[in-house]
């Protein structure tokens, strides 16, 4: 049956002549086309492809949280970004999300044919040209990660889940009900996190976060989830998609709508 691909592009026309190209090549399935992330995560759920090929994403999605979103929902997944730029921080989002591959807008059919099917062995596609500064930049990474998970292992428990709050966008008051304790002690715990951390407000605390692994789960349709240190309480989350899939066709490829 080949390899069953699915393709998220926030350029119909683009997502569509990625798909013609695709579909003539042996041993390659084009499932369909999505046009944003909300869709994508869905498609993927819905349709478990074999590999994602991620383009440009409308509302400023970066490809990295693309992917993040993808292989949360489906870990088995593989995801190929096709880029926008060759900035080297963009391309190692991409692969610190678990991408296998990272390609020009440029690039051949036959190159994106490539690293599909090496992204399904385990192999990392990139341009020959980008090889050392990402590789520069991942090393830049690693010595900063050690030094945030240090900051991050000095957090006290309630601390933590202060954090992991925040992470999940969890806001104060529903802290303060869970914990049985006041909005100014959530506050003065909130304090003490952004100190031991060296941030100045919960968006970089999160952004922090982020850079140390923390990552908040992804939603199937309509879900929720526990909040963070609950037993059974829920914090109701926004949904990932409508509860419907509707597609039309487009040839032999579909398109999420």
């Amino acid at each position: 049956m080949g390899l069953r691909v699915l393709i998220v592009d926030g350029q119909p026309l683009v997502g569509d002549a990625i798909a013609v190209r695709l579909a003539m090549e042996e041993g390659i399935l084009v499932l369909a086309t999505a046009t944003n992330d909300a869709q994508g995560v869905l498609a993927a759920q819905v349709m478990r492809p074999d590999v994602v090929v991620v383009g440009e994403l409308p509302d400023g999605v970066a490809a990295s949280d693309m992917t993040r979103m993808l292989r949360e929902a489906l870990p088995a997944v593989r995801v190929v970004v096709i880029g926008i730029d060759e900035d080297p921080q963009a391309v190692c989002d991409c692969l610190s999300e678990g991408a296998h591959g990272w390609l020009a807008q440029d690039t051949p059919t036959a190159t994106l044919v490539l690293a599909i099917h090496a992204a399904m062995i385990d192999e990392i596609h990139l341009p020959p040209r980008l090889l050392t500064p990402v590789i520069r930049e991942l090393q830049a990474r690693r010595s900063d990660r050690e030094e945030n998970r240090a900051r991050l292992a000095r957090l006290s428990e309630r601390e933590r889940l202060i954090l992991d709050c925040m992470v999940a966008g969890v806001d104060r008051d529903a802290v303060a009900d869970r914990l049985g304790v006041s909005r100014n002690t959530v506050r003065t715990h909130t304090q003490n996190c952004y100190a031991k951390l060296g941030v100045h407000s919960s968006l970089e605390a999160v952004h922090f976060a982020f850079r140390c692994g923390v990552r908040p789960p992804v939603l199937g349709v309509g879900g929720s989830r526990p909040m963070p240190g609950s037993d059974g309480d829920y914090v109701k989350r926004v949904r990932v998609g409508s509860s419907a899939l509707p597609m039309r066709a487009s040839g032999t490829v579909y398109r999420i709508d």
